[in-house]
């Protein structure tokens, strides 16, 4: 049985999959468009909010979007310039929900290895 495969992470590089079912191990990429977040031209320290090209944002109740960081809120972007973000809330005890997704446009099957390699940081000037 096929499900679609959808990533809802912030992901740099591709998925690696592997078949070792088989005989001989098959492995392929699947792309992931804009896995960096640098499709979207931004000037040093600005952000642009619920907008993550190749990406869909959902959620209403926390903030999304591309950044380009200044040294002091990310002093190590790999890869790049720019990040993914994602800023939740706790209001009256509740937890806002958000973020951004991609639908790979791939199946999965059972049997099948799946590797996502992703790197998830906080703000260096935000210590809370």
């Amino acid at each position: 049985m096929l499900n679609k495969l959808t990533l809802a992470v912030a992901a740099l590089g591709s998925v690696l999959v592997s078949n070792q079912a088989q005989a001989a191990v098959v492995v392929r990429d699947i792309v992931i468009r804009n896995a960096g977040f640098e499709d979207q031209g931004l000037a040093d320290g600005t952000f642009a909010p619920n907008t993550v090209y190749g990406w869909s944002t959902y959620g209403g109740g926390a903030s999304s979007g591309t950044q380009n960081p200044t040294a002091a809120q990310a002093p190590n972007v790999p890869g790049g310039s720019n990040v993914g973000y994602l800023n939740s809330f706790i209001l009256n005890g509740e937890t806002s929900e958000g973020g951004f997704r991609q639908d790979l446009g791939e199946g999965v099957t059972a049997g099948t290895r799946y590797d996502l390699s992703v790197q998830v940081g906080r703000r260096a000037d935000n210590a809370d």
